[in-house]
């Protein structure tokens, strides 16, 4: 484990393993970096993987009020830690914050991104999810925050959700319950922001799973189409919650092209 202070004094740890040209990994919504560990450790093999807690989640700190751009602070800090310039992957939300951070120029090489959930008609209540997480953390309704990101943002069946507060892993959920808010404030309206879209500068790569949620397919072609300089790949078979074995390998040919 390492760390890096940010411009607002957060610290943002990260774990750093491999050996190669650096590629920052930044997580999606409800969870820290545990989520790419398996993919950090795939491409390790060719890169030095900065595997990165996003700020309040893991070993990483907190400071408010939140706000995009501190992300992107958070990420620059890493990007100097790792020489100056990296490669940025992000998952889901964590992908919305990694194209924010490429869009804003931040000193990214190259882009890749794993379903970014933008949807070309967006259900009208996922505008309001921000201030919906914020209302239920300032209540100390943590679990009901969880529940609600499961249940209405991302439409788990209420099966699961009801049965979630008895899995091992909740206690891991509540615990970051406050972060969801920062997701909802990347994604916005979840519409695809297309004029960030179009200032991406450097090259990237969107990538879904043809078995993942609807709307994904389509939304990666969209940011294809305005991304200038941009690639498209689908991983047949995959989900939202994909293989890394299966994704790292058209990282690594993107990443060394």
């Amino acid at each position: 484990m390492d760390s890096v202070t940010s411009d607002d004094g957060t610290t943002i740890a990260y774990e750093r393993i491999g050996d190669g040209p650096a590629v920052i990994l930044l997580p999606g919504g409800s969870v820290d970096r545990g989520s790419n560990a398996t993919l950090a450790a795939e491409l390790a093999r060719d890169f030095t993987v900065f595997n990165v807690d996003r700020r309040g989640r893991g070993d990483s700190t907190d400071t408010l009020p939140y706000a995009v751009d501190r992300e992107i602070e958070d990420i620059t800090a890493v990007i100097v830690a790792a020489g100056g310039s990296a490669h940025l992957y992000g998952s889901s939300s964590g992908a919305a914050l990694a194209m924010e951070a490429a869009a804003a120029g931040a000193p990214v090489s190259k882009l890749a991104m794993w379903e970014p959930p933008y949807f070309l008609n967006p259900r009208p209540e996922l505008a309001d999810a921000a201030r919906v997480f914020h209302d239920l953390v300032a209540a100390g309704k943590r679990d009901e925050a969880a529940e609600y990101f499961m249940g209405t943002v991302v439409g788990m069946p209420a099966e699961f959700v009801a049965g979630a507060r008895q899995s091992p892993w909740w206690p891991g959920q509540v615990k970051i319950a406050h972060t969801l808010e920062y997701d909802a404030t990347v994604m916005g309206d979840y519409r695809i922001p297309e004029d960030r879209a179009r200032s991406v500068g450097v090259p990237a790569i969107i990538v879904d799973g043809g078995a993942s949620f609807p709307g994904m397919h389509e939304t990666a072609d969209r940011l294809a189409e305005l991304i200038p300089n941009a690639q498209r790949a689908t991983l047949e078979g995959q989900q939202h919650n994909v293989d890394a074995a299966t994704l790292a390998p058209v990282l690594r040919d993107f990443l060394q092209s």
